[in-house]
C-alpha cells in the first residue's frame, strides 16, 4: 500500500503569502516532498475565484494540483479552500477525494479511492492494532466500523479470518461536541446581551459631521451594496463567502436546519410576535423574510465564522461563530430601512479587524 502524508494547513489573512509559501516548502522538504502528499486547509486564497494565486502557482511548480475546485464538498459553507495533491493528477480520479466539513475543531475526513474508483465516499476501514496515531488530548467518542470487501481490504492479515468478521470499535479522538457546546453557550450569551449592548454601543464622538462611508474608510473598509429584497442578510453572507449573492437561499436553508435541530435551546429568544419557535422557523424559512438577531447568530455558527456587524456611529459588534478571531465576515447594517450590505477592504480584499476595534458581547 502507498503511504499518504496528510498536512492540514492554515494561513491567517494577515500573514504574507510569500512568507507562508517559504515556510510551507521548507516543511515539505523536511518530510520529503517525493512522498504522496495531501495539503488540506484554508490558505485564504479563495481558490474558486479567478484572481492571482501565488501560493497555488508555487505549489503547481512543485507538482501539486489543487483538486478542491473540481470536487463537491458535503457542506457548501465549509471554510476549506484547498486540497492539493502531488500524486492524484487525473481529474477523473478526483471524485470522492475530499468530502468534508472542515474547521480546526471539527473532524476532517478524507476518502481516497484511486485503485477501484468507487462511487461511495467516506468508507471506513478495519482497525489495525499494529498502527497507532499520536493525538492531542481530546474528547473521546466511539464510532463503529463498516465492513469492506475482501478485494479492497489491503490491511488483511494472512491468518485465517472467519467470514463473519467482528469489527472492533475504535476510539476516535474529537473535540466536535466540546466545540459545539462552547459555541452554543457563546451564542446564548450573545442573544441574552445583544439588545442591551446594541443600545449602549457608540463610538467616540468626533468633531463635525461624517457619513457611514467615511466611518468605514477610517478603518480601511468600504461598503458593497446588496440587493434589498428581504434576503439582504443572507445575500451579504453569500457575497462575503463567494463574492456573489447567489447562494443566499442555500445559506438560509442551512440556518433553518440548525434552528430546527436546536429548537429547545432557542425557544426563549424568539420575538413575541411569533408566539412559538415553530412559527418563527416557519416564517424564517420563507424567501424574503428579514433575518433577526437569532438568525444572524445561527448563521455565524453553521458557517463557523465570526460575523462583524458595522453600524453608523457604533463600534463593530462581533457575533460569535468561531473560536478564531481571524475567522471574520463583515456586514454593515442600517436599522432605519432595515438593510444589510457587505463590507470589504478598500482594495477589495476580505475585511479584518483586530480585537481592540471590536465590541464583544
Amino acid at each position: 500500500k502507498s503511504n499518504i502524508v496528510i498536512i492540514v494547513c492554515y494561513r491567517s489573512p494577515q500573514q504574507d503569502k510569500k512568507d507562508f509559501v517559504v515556510n510551507l516548502i521548507e516543511h515539505l522538504k523536511q518530510i520529503n516532498i517525493e512522498k504522496n502528499i495531501l495539503l488540506i486547509g484554508d490558505f485564504n486564497e479563495n481558490s474558486l475565484e479567478n484572481k492571482s494565486k501565488p501560493i497555488e502557482t508555487k505549489l503547481e511548480n512543485l507538482g501539486f494540483v489543487n483538486m478542491f475546485k473540481d470536487i463537491p464538498t458535503t457542506n457548501s459553507l465549509t471554510s476549506l479552500d484547498c486540497v492539493y495533491s502531488n500524486f492524484i493528477l487525473n481529474k477523473v480520479e478526483y471524485r470522492d477525494v475530499a468530502g468534508t466539513f472542515y474547521s480546526f475543531h471539527d473532524a476532517l475526513i478524507c476518502s481516497i479511492d484511486i485503485e477501484n474508483k468507487k462511487k461511495e465516499s467516506n468508507k471506513e476501514i478495519e482497525f489495525n492494532d499494529d498502527e497507532k496515531m499520536d493525538t492531542d488530548t481530546c474528547l473521546q467518542t466511539s464510532l463503529s466500523l463498516m465492513e469492506i470487501s475482501k478485494e479492497t481490504n489491503k490491511r488483511k492479515k494472512n491468518t485465517t479470518v472467519k467470514s463473519n468478521h467482528i469489527f472492533k470499535k475504535i476510539k476516535v479522538l474529537t473535540a466536535v461536541n466540546t466545540r459545539n457546546n462552547l459555541l452554543k453557550e457563546k451564542q446564548r450569551l450573545f442573544l441574552r446581551n445583544y439588545t442591551n449592548v446594541r443600545k449602549e454601543n457608540c463610538i467616540e464622538k468626533r468633531r463635525g459631521t461624517f457619513s457611514f462611508d467615511e466611518q468605514l474608510s477610517t478603518i480601511g473598509l468600504k461598503k458593497i451594496n446588496i440587493l434589498a429584497d428581504g434576503n439582504c442578510f443572507f445575500r451579504a453572507i453569500s457575497h462575503q463567502l463567494y463574492r456573489h449573492e447567489d447562494d443566499h437561499l442555500n445559506i438560509r436553508y442551512e440556518t433553518i436546519n440548525y434552528l430546527i435541530q436546536n429548537m429547545n435551546d432557542f425557544a426563549s429568544f424568539i420575538d413575541q410576535m411569533y408566539s412559538t419557535i415553530e412559527n418563527y422557523i416557519e416564517q424564517m424559512s420563507k424567501d424574503g423574510t428579514y433575518a433577526d438577531h437569532l438568525a444572524l447568530s445561527s448563521t455565524a455558527v453553521i458557517i463557523n465564522k465570526n460575523i462583524i456587524i458595522h453600524e453608523f456611529k457604533k463600534k463593530p459588534i462581533l457575533i460569535p461563530g468561531s473560536d478564531f478571531l481571524e475567522h471574520q465576515l463583515h456586514l454593515c447594517y442600517d436599522p432605519n430601512i432595515p438593510h444589510y450590505d457587505s463590507v470589504v477592504c478598500i482594495d477589495g480584499s476580505p475585511a479584518f479587524l483586530s480585537s481592540e476595534h471590536i465590541l464583544f458581547t
